[in-house]
């Protein structure tokens, strides 16, 4: 009779360590989550405030403007081409 109370006992208290356990598993790992999540946030902030000197030259959907002048029959073309933004960067595979 006593040894099923100690089984009994034993299991109560590891019953009791694991749930504790878990619990403080589940707030580091939202913990860690949140912080990870911040970072990027920071990063990609930062980045957008910084987006004249980072970027990279886009071949792709390069803007052409064509000015016809009719006095005196002169054309223009000014391209403009397009700029990939560094928060594409992450977004890219």
């Amino acid at each position: 009779m006593d040894m099923n109370l100690t089984q009994d006992t034993n299991f109560m208290v590891l019953k009791d360590r694991i749930a504790k356990d878990l619990i403080e598993l589940r707030n580091k790992s939202v913990f860690a989550f949140l912080m990870f999540n911040a970072l990027f946030v920071l990063v990609v902030f930062l980045l957008q405030l910084n987006k004249d000197q980072i970027h990279v030259k886009w071949p792709l959907g390069v803007k052409t403007n064509i000015t016809y002048i009719e006095e005196t029959s002169e054309v223009f073309s000014l391209f403009v081409p397009a700029r990939m933004h560094s928060l594409c960067l992450y977004l890219l595979p």
